[in-house]
């Protein structure tokens, strides 16, 4: 993020007025109430990024999801193997019981 320069009590209550509040209104308030309702709708404005930034947020976001379907993948694997393994020892335990050496 850029670093601008704190500004002026008067530049405030002009980027106010361009958010459409009234000069009068804003005279009454004291200057910490000015300061504080200007970081309001500071906060409240979209944030811009430059294209770089997004193609640099979709290209992560394009990654966790590689990384979670990955995991996803190793998990179903391990799963599979699990039961394939549990299906054998099944199987020899049916074996072994018909042979009657349960």
């Amino acid at each position: 993020m850029k670093n601008t320069p704190p500004k002026t009590l008067d530049n405030l209550i002009l980027d106010l007025q361009d958010q459409g509040l009234e000069l009068s209104y804003l005279n009454q308030l004291s200057e910490h109430e000015i300061y504080r309702l200007a970081n309001k709708y500071k906060q409240n404005e979209p944030q811009k990024i430059s294209f770089e930034e997004q193609e640099l947020i979709n290209q992560q976001s394009k990654q966790k999801e590689a990384q979670r379907k990955q995991r996803q993948l190793e998990q179903e694997v391990k799963e599979t193997s699990k039961y394939q393994h549990l299906g054998g020892l099944y199987r020899i335990s049916a074996s072994l019981a018909k042979q009657g050496l349960k």
